[in-house]
């Protein structure tokens, strides 16, 4: 009698919070929330971000950079509190290959008609990327 009793407290229990496709809707906008309320917190801009970077110089007054973001390569004007990190970057990219990649690691920010990225360092990389030319997909 006692687990006839529970059984039907359980399903009585289950039934009260809706469909299954309510509680993962109900699931899901917590989720959100808290991912919204997490990014928007100051802790979230505690740490630097690691990007795929390039240098593709064009002929026009563009940016010399580009990092993928958002799957395709966006130009980035550089800069650091520290001019000898950019220079240092800029130097080994003009001696490397014209395929060659970097890990730059910074903030990345939106303006116009070029973003910014916050340079806190990088590293050079001797691999060519697989995903291909600016005009290409992945």
């Amino acid at each position: 009698m006692a687990g006839l009793a529970l059984a039907q407290a359980l399903l009585w229990g289950c039934s009260s919070a809706g469909t299954p496709l309510e509680r993962a809707a109900q699931i899901t906008d917590r989720a959100l929330m808290e991912g919204v309320r997490q990014a928007t917190s100051p802790e979230a801009s505690q740490g630097a971000v690691g990007f795929v970077g390039r240098y593709n110089p064009c002929r026009c007054e563009a940016p010399p950079f580009e990092i993928w973001i958002y799957g395709g390569w966006e130009r980035v004007a550089l800069r650091s509190e520290d001019e000898a990190l950019v220079e240092a970057l800029l130097t080994q990219a003009q001696a490397a290959d014209a395929s060659a990649e970097f890990r730059l690691i910074g903030w990345p920010e939106r303006s116009s008609p070029y973003g910014e990225l916050e340079l806190e360092g990088f590293e050079p990389a001797e691999r060519t990327s697989a995903r291909g030319s600016s005009t290409s997909t992945p």
